[in-house]
């Protein structure tokens, strides 16, 4: 089943679409250890228009979104088509309306669309005309709730399917903490679900928010990065078990033909956080020239 039920079709728990990270092998880390939803990130219509990009899904992959980031309704449309019609394992597209990044407001995209609702809208209809998939989009929250309620109320008028709403502004970027109650009055106002982000830590922390009805569903980003055991249940993990992960990564990697360096480098970094000399061993990590290096590093390192 690939959702909760056939009448709400939005993922429960979910691994966050996270630029340069959640590449399609360390969503396969993530799937092997109980992440049943995962996002490919940031996929530029733009270029899948014009074929200059391959979108980055193994066929291994199971119930995987595809976040598509850009401003025109038209290519948007062309997008899912070429996308739907070559990946059979995905499962829905989501609209990128929340990236923080100059690179990606100076195109329109990203959170810049969140001064323009009825570009969103338009962008969401012309995605639903061209899919029976699941549409959802992932956006912020302004600083006056008024305004934040009125964005998500032109993506509902849309026929959006759900929403994903990370408690921060643009401003805060990833600083700060994630306003949760304003996802909770979100949650309160909309009809369609709201799947919340920022800020878990836990799996635990993510079933209280949903059963405290804060949101009907949970995003987990950064916390996965040092943890993919998270959607286990694991709290906390030792590093011996930072150890196995990190070296099963890399067989993932080669297993699919991804053994990209730098890719390589900022997961192994991530991973280590919280282990002894952390910092010293993230350093080395980031001067290493060949992941051989970087994985004699963590095989005498972390025992």
């Amino acid at each position: 089943m690939m959702y909760i039920s056939d009448k709400m079709k939005y993922p429960l728990f979910s691994l966050a679409p996270i630029h340069e990270y959640t590449n399609s092998g360390f969503r396969l880390l993530c799937q092997r250890h109980k992440a049943k939803y995962t996002f490919v990130p940031l996929v530029n219509t733009t270029a899948v228009c014009k074929g200059k990009i391959k979108v980055d899904i193994n066929e291994m992959e199971k119930n995987v979104t595809v976040q598509l980031s850009g401003s025109k309704p038209e290519e948007f449309a062309e997008a899912v088509k070429i996308i739907e019609k070559k990946y059979k394992n995905i499962i829905g597209f989501n609209l990128n309306a929340g990236c923080p990044s100059y690179t990606t407001m100076k195109t329109g995209a990203g959170s810049a669309l969140m001064k323009k609702p009825e570009q969103i809208f338009q962008i969401v209809k012309a995605c639903k005309e061209s899919t029976s998939l699941p549409v959802s989009v992932k956006s912020r929250i302004f600083s006056e709730y008024k305004k934040t309620l009125e964005l998500y109320r032109k993506i509902e008028d849309a026929n959006t399917d759900y929403v994903i709403v990370h408690g921060r502004t643009v401003k805060q970027g990833y600083a700060g903490k994630a306003d949760w109650e304003v996802i909770k009055e979100l949650k309160n106002e909309l009809c369609i679900p709201v799947i919340g982000n920022g800020d878990i830590k836990t799996l635990k922390e993510g079933k209280e928010k949903i059963n405290d009805r804060y949101c009907d569903g949970v995003m987990i980003g950064r916390a996965a990065l040092e943890n993919p055991l998270i959607f286990e249940g694991k709290e906390k993990i030792n590093e011996k078990q930072k150890k196995k992960l990190i070296l099963e990564y890399y067989e993932i990697c080669t297993e699919i033909g991804q053994n990209d360096m730098n890719n390589f480098k900022i997961v192994s970094a991530q991973i280590t956080k919280g282990v002894r000399n952390a910092s010293s061993i993230r350093n080395e990590i980031m001067k290493c020239k060949t992941i051989d290096a970087i994985i004699k590093i963590i095989e005498n390192e972390l025992k």
